[in-house]
């Protein structure tokens, strides 16, 4: 313990205490205690997302960019179907799976019809419970932790993990996208598990797919006007980059009541305009059971980095694999809406290559060369799941 300085003992008696001081002073300290404990507990919970976004980091749509997007847009007919790979962890021994079937399932279901207005709708590519003890009790902070996690991620596909837990010393941590936009995300096993959380597989999904907090102060707060006219009209260069998102601070849910209206305290911002804080959006840290709708600037903008940033990611009608394949080690996942043929001496996978068939009908041709090895599979899935 740090040591202080010797205290010298008082040559006189000391002065009559002032009771009335006293008593003010024990309850002005015991205020500012109760104030600080109160703010340390919220630090400590109020934390429901981690996926980082870089001061300065510019995710407007440039006219590049839109360019690509309305070209590349000829090629699929919306809604755009995004293949999905599910992995949930397990320990090694199989125990503490991190969230059920019926869970994961249902919480996919969530996220679907939160996405399906905006033409953008989710495929069920592959499922599968993956025992490993490090990754189930995951640290993000951890860099042996993270190589962990790479290794089971599809390149082809938007991939969500499941853990018992993302962050050592911070486990109400409820999810984080790793970046924006990516074609990752994990989950922690009590986010899917709720029934009154809906919404936080489709937040994640949303800094995927290029969606920033609707409170995001990476370049200094929004302004809470939509008036062009206004000389506080900043939503096309501060917060989210959207025009059709409310102004909001990052206040907490419990700031709300269970309509959803907002019960705290009146803020203002900078040309002294009461600010309108978002309890009902997916990308807000509103109360949970208000989450329920993105705006239509929020879908174009997902719309948008699906095409130019996730277009490897669409499923396509059909797949007809013609060429040469040889894969012995990574993961591989192939999927289409009515159909995939293998043809023959062709396709070859071996060892530890994990690879994943999902359509319809899919058909191996004779010749084709399926023989994995430790560590390694080869998975056919009859049926696709269809965005309607």
């Amino acid at each position: 313990m740090k040591q202080g300085l010797p205290v010298a003992a008082p040559l006189t008696s000391p002065a009559p205490v002032n009771k009335n001081i006293t008593m003010f002073k024990t309850s002005f300290f015991l205020i500012v205690l109760f104030i600080c404990v109160n703010l340390f507990a919220y630090a400590q919970v109020h934390k429901e997302c981690s996926t980082p976004i870089k001061p300065g980091q510019e995710l407007a749509i440039t006219a590049a960019k839109k360019a690509r997007t309305a070209q590349r847009s000829v090629l699929y007919s919306a809604p755009y179907p995004l293949k999905v790979f599910i992995r949930v962890f397990a320990d090694d021994n199989g125990s503490n799976l991190a969230a059920t079937e019926a869970d994961v399932l249902r919480q996919f279901g969530n996220m679907r019809n939160f996405y399906a207005p905006h033409n953008i709708c989710f495929i069920l590519a592959g499922y599968e419970v993956t025992r490993s003890t490090v990754v189930n009790y995951m640290d993000i902070d951890d860099g042996d932790d993270m190589a962990a996690l790479e290794g089971y991620i599809f390149n082809s596909c938007m991939n969500i993990f499941i853990h018992k837990t993302l962050r050592a010393d911070e486990g109400t941590l409820n999810g984080t996208a790793y970046g924006i936009p990516n074609h990752y995300l994990s989950l922690v096993s009590t986010a899917v598990s709720s029934t009154e959380n809906l919404s936080t597989m489709a937040h994640e999904m949303g800094h995927c797919l290029g969606l920033l907090h609707t409170f995001e102060d990476a370049r200094g707060e929004e302004s809470v006007t939509r008036n062009t006219a206004s000389s506080c009209y900043d939503c096309d260069g501060d917060g989210d980059l959207l025009c059709d998102t409310k102004a909001d601070r990052d206040v907490g849910g419990d700031n709300f009541n269970e309509d959803c209206t907002y019960t705290g305290m009146t803020l203002r911002d900078d040309c002294d305009a009461v600010i309108q804080f978002e309890p009902t959006n997916i990308m807000s840290y509103g109360r949970r059971a208000c989450r329920d709708n993105l705006t239509s600037g929020q879908g174009g903008r997902a719309r948008e980095f699906v095409l130019d940033d996730h277009q490897s990611r669409i499923m396509e009608n059909s797949l007809v694999l013609a060429g040469v394949y040889n894969y012995t080690v990574g993961n591989i996942n192939y999927a289409a809406r009515t159909s995939i043929l293998v043809s023959p001496a062709a396709f070859t996978a071996m060892f530890s290559a994990r690879v994943n068939f999902a359509s319809r009908r899919t058909t191996l041709q004779p010749g084709v060369l399926l023989q994995p090895g430790a560590g390694g599979y080869i998975r056919i899935n009859a049926a696709a799941v269809y965005c309607q």
